[in-house]
């Protein structure tokens, strides 16, 4: 087996008049072959079992009761802000004063 020419490529010097320097990862990077249907059908079934398998496993173990609770325990807790800072904004309104807890001095 011959190794490719060193140097230019003569033709493209002598179309353009400029030495092109030559790629040598000009054939490193070509796509691999496509792989047949069956290999695309088999990782998608897999992939579904997987994502199913997971999604059982969440559902048995609570893990979305959990965050259901957490997310009530959340919206609860800012609805009894938003009342107190009501309150506060009512007595505010019709005394002229803002009066502040305890804990807060």
């Amino acid at each position: 087996m011959s190794s490719p020419p060193r140097g230019p490529n003569p033709a493209a010097v002598r179309q353009t008049g400029i030495v092109q320097p030559r790629n040598p990862a000009a054939g490193f990077f070509k796509p691999p072959p496509r792989a047949p249907w069956t290999f695309y059908g088999i990782a998608f079934a897999f992939g579904f079992a997987m994502g199913s398998a997971l999604e059982y496993s969440v559902v048995k173990t609570g893990y979305y009761d959990i965050l259901r609770f957490a997310e009530a325990r959340r919206v609860a807790k800012d609805r009894m802000e938003i009342e107190e800072a009501n309150e506060k904004l009512d007595v505010y309104l019709k005394t002229g004063r803002l009066e502040l807890d305890d804990a807060e001095n």
